[in-house]
């Protein structure tokens, strides 16, 4: 992997999205502290619990053996995410309402409809001799099969509380809309316990005024934050409702099945315990309102099948703390394929270059918790380059790159319109040719989807001839930037002399950085000299400047190369 020096670094800025001002900090979280962590349970106090607790046998076998895991700094909600929270994203996105958000008049039209039909079912089978059992109407049954034609509200009295009901393909997209992500299973260790060695998030002692349990006075959900925030300032991190994460269900390192001998003599007997791992699961952690003092350690681990959806089952959300990381991660698993690249492409997200803000609406509910906030959209544009070009300086880069087609930079995803080159929100590949004569077009493959294709890129653009003849391009055989569609189709085009596109090849002393020029409008005195000299006013855009750090083929080395992109004014100041 690349040193710090070698790659993108974060233009850093602060504020809200009301203000229009990028952001660096997402809100609505806490910054956890990593460091050396104890995760799992030790074997002997598993062995301790089972003969207590055969049914949970698998599920605690599954804890074992406890071992140190080293944490990076993270940010976390302070509380699972709220029915209020997940309402703006279901507005948002269109996506489907828990069951329970359904309006009582339309769930008590459903009930009576159903509830009637079932009476003249059951009158019709007794004339006939048959008695029939009374059906029973199954509101979430109901919900999934006519959520989409039905409207919503999230009850009042819901606000403050978990959302629950959704499965982990719910949490994922959430998250993703939010510019966040799941927390891991390690992070949620490193959360609740910090430093600590212990079985709860205050001590070793079960005490059940401080979380909601089976041993609480209450068979639900509790508002979020109801028994205070732990010393880091998050809540709710046992009991409640169960967590996803994003870790698989898979055995921690050195694990072995247990096998206990419970019990002298003939009233002795051996009980083992297997653990029911599956990699295809997702771990739910911290138990809920449903379980009780074993059930709400630290160290419970549930497997859950990933489009499981109860009523115990909820989610918080996390993020990285270099700024852009943890959607330039999104971005590369769902919208980067490798398969249209060249082979051996790889991309350095450890530090992209991102503009990016959420709107931030009042909260309706009542939580007192702090740092607890309301997303109500997410926006930005980030970059983050390519591991490595092949280029040994500036004049090999462009011979290479002139004959062999553009090499690949490295990755623009935004959610905001380029104005130029006109890009519609989307994800690009950003590539860069020399100057040089231009080649045909290569002949079309018949499986660009092997990897002996992936090569399409190369293919399709060793001659951007066709491409190069498009209205605007200007002269084909100038130095360009080049950008194309997550399927290797190139889409538009700039020259390096339009796009201040110097570039620089030497020693990396310095990280890349990314900042928006406002528009400077002409004076009198220069738009009278446009005016004579035939000249167009400029448009009244901004400049998305960046300046892109890529290793060489020695990789202390480096290109320093110039991109500008106009946007719309006053959007990102």
């Amino acid at each position: 992997m690349l040193s710090n020096s070698l790659c993108s670094a974060i233009l850093a800025f602060t504020s809200c999205f009301v203000s229009t001002s990028p952001q660096d900090v997402p809100p609505g979280v806490v910054l956890v502290k990593g460091g050396r962590t104890k995760v799992g349970s030790p074997v002997k106090l598993i062995e301790e619990l089972i003969p207590k607790n055969l049914q949970q046998k698998s599920a605690l076998a599954a804890e074992t053996p406890q071992h140190t895991v080293d944490i990076e700094d993270f940010y976390l909600m302070p509380t699972e995410v709220t029915n209020e929270q997940y309402a703006k994203f279901v507005k948002a996105t269109g996506a489907k309402p828990p069951w329970y958000w359904g309006r009582k008049t339309d769930v008590d039209a459903a009930r009576d409809a159903f509830l009637k039909a079932d009476a003249e079912r059951r009158a019709a089978a007794l004339k006939e001799g048959i008695r029939l059992e009374r059906a029973r109407f199954e509101q979430e049954r109901w919900w999934e099969e006519n959520w989409k034609d039905l409207e919503w509200e999230v009850p009042t009295e819901r606000l403050a509380r978990p959302v629950t009901n959704v499965t982990y393909y719910d949490a994922v997209a959430y998250a993703e809309w939010a510019g966040l992500r799941l927390m891991t299973e390690f992070e949620y260790f490193r959360a609740a316990l910090g430093d600590e060695d212990w079985l709860y998030p205050w001590g070793n002692d079960f005490d059940k005024t401080k979380v909601a349990s089976n041993l609480s006075d209450r068979n639900e959900d509790w508002p979020v934050g109801k028994f205070g925030a732990s010393a880091s300032g998050i809540c709710d991190l046992v009991g409640n409702v169960w967590e996803w994460t994003s870790s698989s269900y898979t055995k921690f390192p050195k694990y072995k099945p247990i096998q206990i001998k419970d019990g002298k003599g003939r009233s002795g007997r051996t009980i083992e315990a297997l653990a029911g791992f599956d990699p295809n699961y997702r771990v739910a952690v911290g138990g809920s309102y449903s379980n009780g003092e074993v059930g709400v350690r630290v160290a419970t681990r549930f497997g859950a099948v990933r489009s499981q959806a109860t009523q115990a089952l909820g989610f918080r959300c996390a993020a990285d703390v270099t700024p852009g990381r943890t959607v330039a991660q999104t971005v590369l698993d769902n919208d980067v394929k490798l398969s249209a690249l060249p082979p051996e492409t790889e991309f350095y997200i450890e530090e992209p270059l991102v503009l990016q803000r959420w709107n931030v609406p009042a909260s309706q509910a009542e939580i007192n918790v702090p740092n607890y906030a309301v997303i109500d959209g997410y926006e930005r544009i980030l970059f983050f380059p390519a591991m490595q070009v092949n280029g040994a300086n500036t004049n090999d880069f462009e011979k290479k790159t002139a004959a062999e087609g553009p090499a690949i930079l490295g990755v623009l995803a935004t959610t905001e319109p380029i104005v130029e080159p006109a890009l519609p929100p989307g994800t690009y590949y950003v590539g860069w040719r020399g100057a040089g004569k231009l080649k045909e077009a290569a002949p079309e493959q018949d499986d660009t989807n092997s990897q002996e294709d992936a090569a399409a890129l190369v293919e399709a653009t060793q001659g951007i001839a066709d491409f190069a003849k498009t209205p605007g391009f200007g002269d084909p055989e100038e130095a360009h930037f080049f950008f194309f569609q997550a399927d290797g189709t190139p889409v538009a085009a700039v020259s390096q002399r339009v796009a201040n596109g110097a570039m620089e090849y030497e020693r990396i002393k310095e990280s890349g950085k990314v900042g928006v020029v406002p528009f400077k409008p002409p004076t009198p005195d220069e738009l009278k000299k446009m005016e004579r000299n035939g000249i167009e006013p400029p448009k009244p855009l901004d400049t998305l400047h960046y300046r892109m750090v890529v290793a060489g083929r020695a990789k202390s080395k480096g290109f320093y190369i110039n991109l500008d992109l106009k946007i719309g004014q006053d959007r990102w100041n």
